[in-house]
């Protein structure tokens, strides 16, 4: 089973090293926010095969980010699905890009149903017209 650890300061050089691995671009996916924000989303740590699991509480239901990492994704996935069964959760998966969306399905084909959750997205303004809003 995943040994979850609360987040610290101490796991931001280990953190950081596994999200370099990955190189994703989502405003969760960078130590500063989820150390900044942990508190409000109850985030855990664990490092899995040399992969970075988070899981935050979401609702009431334990969430998941993308692992971020280098190696056997699918055995890392696999275990965060047997965690989740172990808690009597489905296994949730959030902030998924259109990449890891694909590999996930292809990976686990008809396992995964997959629901955009606008409240989530990431949004990116000019500065132009922020500024004559």
């Amino acid at each position: 089973m995943i040994s979850f650890n609360k987040i610290t300061i101490e796991d931001k050089e280990w953190i950081n090293e596994l999200l370099k691995e990955s190189d994703y671009s989502g405003c969760h996916q960078n130590f500063g926010n989820l150390f900044a924000w942990s508190s409000i989303y109850n985030t855990y740590v664990a490092r899995v095969n040399d992969f970075l699991v988070v899981k935050e509480t979401v609702e009431d239901k334990d969430v998941f980010f993308y692992p971020a990492g280098k190696g056997n994704i699918k055995l890392v996935i696999e275990e965060m699905i047997k965690y989740s069964e172990d808690n009597g959760n489905q296994c949730m998966i959030t902030g998924l890009s259109p990449e890891n969306l694909n590999e996930l399905n292809e990976l686990f084909p008809e396992v995964f149903t997959f629901e955009e959750f606008r409240d989530g997205f990431d949004y990116v303004y000019l500065a132009e017209k922020m500024a004559t809003l």
